[in-house]
């Protein structure tokens, strides 16, 4: 979504001829920056989700078989990994909201630019 409304705002600004060329190159810059963190976060996101769901299924896994000493402790050492994953899924998720704050303050910029 992020991709597409910048792509728009790209489209315009390389139509958009105007004496302060360099602001528009230099917003022009800024936005295709935003469009690749803002993906790359994306696939972090997407990977992290990936890693809690196989970590959830293999303890799921584990307490579904019988309860033996080392099945505790590697629960228990599953869970933690669960929780160090969960930890970097917020900060991705926070990271990706920064963003896209970051976007939204660039199309006001190009807007004003355009106007």
């Amino acid at each position: 979504m992020i991709r597409i409304r910048f792509i728009i705002l790209t489209f315009c600004l390389a139509s958009f001829n105007l004496a302060s060329k360099q602001n528009i190159n230099e917003l022009k810059k800024l936005i295709q920056e935003t469009i690749y963190r803002a993906q790359s976060f994306e696939s972090e996101l997407l990977i992290a989700k990936n890693e809690l769901l196989t970590i959830q299924r293999n303890i799921q896994n584990l307490n579904n078989g019988n309860k033996r000493e080392y099945t505790l402790e590697k629960i228990k050492q599953l869970e933690n990994e669960g929780k160090e994953v969960m930890r970097k899924i917020d900060l991705v998720e926070i990271k990706l909201k920064n963003e896209k704050l970051k976007a939204n303050n660039l199309e006001r910029q190009v807007l004003n630019v355009l106007n």
